[in-house]
């Protein structure tokens, strides 16, 4: 599997959130901060990046895996995309980001992306 990108990946606040800088190699990228609200159990994300600018996430934990879901810019025909984004921890220890679009608001879904985190050698 070539690498598309790297990442940096660290708890920050005392632990109470996560962290991620996003640098493919071909530029462009972005950061993410993720924490769980400890009064509704729900886990947020915010994504700053170079496209679309910023996007809002949210969701938690299902069946083993961490699902988020957020609008994603706009399509060509002005809608916003509805991306869901599943985390999942592998048996050899990497963890696979994979994510689906929406174009009817979660009716129908479709692949958009589908990356392995794994971590640093040395």
């Amino acid at each position: 599997m070539a690498m598309f990108a790297t990442s940096r990946i660290e708890k920050v606040s005392s632990g109470c959130a996560i962290a991620e800088t996003w640098m493919p190699l071909n530029g462009g990228g972005g950061s993410s901060l993720t924490a769980r609200d400890p009064q509704t159990g729900v886990w947020h994300q915010l994504w700053i990046g170079s496209a679309p600018g910023r996007v809002f996430f949210e969701g938690g934990p299902v069946g083993g895996t961490m699902v988020l879901t957020g609008y994603w810019g706009n399509e060509a025909n002005g809608e916003p995309q509805l991306i869901r984004m599943t985390y999942s921890l592998r048996e050899d220890g990497t963890v696979r980001q994979y994510g689906e679009a929406s174009s009817d608001h979660g009716a129908s879904w479709s692949d958009s992306f589908d990356f392995i985190y794994s971590p640093k050698s040395g």
